[in-house]
């Protein structure tokens, strides 16, 4: 959970992601942490809200259901695994090491393309990992 952004004097946007661990015992023991799902949620001013809403396409899904989980246009995969391994040179220290995988894809809507100066869905999809 993320304590929230101000963006503007009225508008906080907060993030809780559930993520899901497994315990994983080879010699020594590790974990993998799975990304499930994601809750965004702006709370302010009534019109920063609906304008923050309708940008991420939040009014169209879970219209009737507040407090379920929406994507609002994005889709998350991550996988991080944590494992614990004998430290080089030594046999009585450890170390740990990570291994993480993480792809977010991000719809936005045509209208706040046309708004952004510049933007384009090419220039966006060729600089996006930059």
């Amino acid at each position: 959970t993320t304590s929230g952004v101000k963006f503007l004097p009225g508008l906080q946007v907060m993030n809780v992601a559930t993520i899901g661990v497994k315990v994983t015992n080879q010699e020594l023991p590790g974990y993998e942490l799975v990304f499930i799902r994601n809750l965004t949620r702006a709370k302010g001013n009534r019109l920063f809200v609906w304008f923050f809403d309708k940008v991420t396409g939040k009014d169209k899904e879970n219209s009737n259901k507040k407090d379920e989980p929406s994507n609002g246009g994005q889709t998350t995969l991550s996988l991080n695994k944590i494992r614990v391994v004998p430290a080089e040179n030594s046999s009585s220290m450890i170390s740990f090491e990570s291994n993480t995988s993480l792809s977010i894809q991000i719809e936005f809507p045509a209208i706040l393309m046309k708004a952004i100066p510049g933007a384009s869905k090419e220039k966006s999809e060729k600089t996006g990992g930059e």
